[in-house]
């Protein structure tokens, strides 16, 4: 897997089905089979994520949204994007060289 950085644009696959159920984001991956469900600042993100946007533009909306330390922040948004990729339900369309 490509390493995600601030200049990383992500965008979500088109190969899962999403549902709302009482403020969780429940996301299937239609090929594998497997779900996450999303709560938090997790459906922001995945809201988001629906256009392609920048690790850094996610994080900044982040910021404006949330009263946060910005390492924190980004620490566990990185955390959480490098989960959604492994799961393939978000691909990197461009990494840092």
């Amino acid at each position: 897997m490509a390493s995600l950085g601030p200049d990383s644009t992500l965008v979500v696959t088109d190969s899962h089905t999403t549902a709302t159920v009482d403020g969780e984001v429940v996301i299937l991956n239609n090929e594998k089979g497997l779900y996450q469900g999303l709560d938090g600042v997790g459906p922001q993100v995945w809201e988001l994520l629906q256009e392609p946007m920048t690790v850094r533009e996610v994080r900044d909306a982040i910021l404006q949204e949330y009263d946060v330390d910005r390492e924190r922040c980004e620490r566990d948004l990185v955390a959480f994007l490098e989960a959604l990729v492994a799961d393939e339900l978000v691909e990197i369309e461009n990494a840092p060289a």
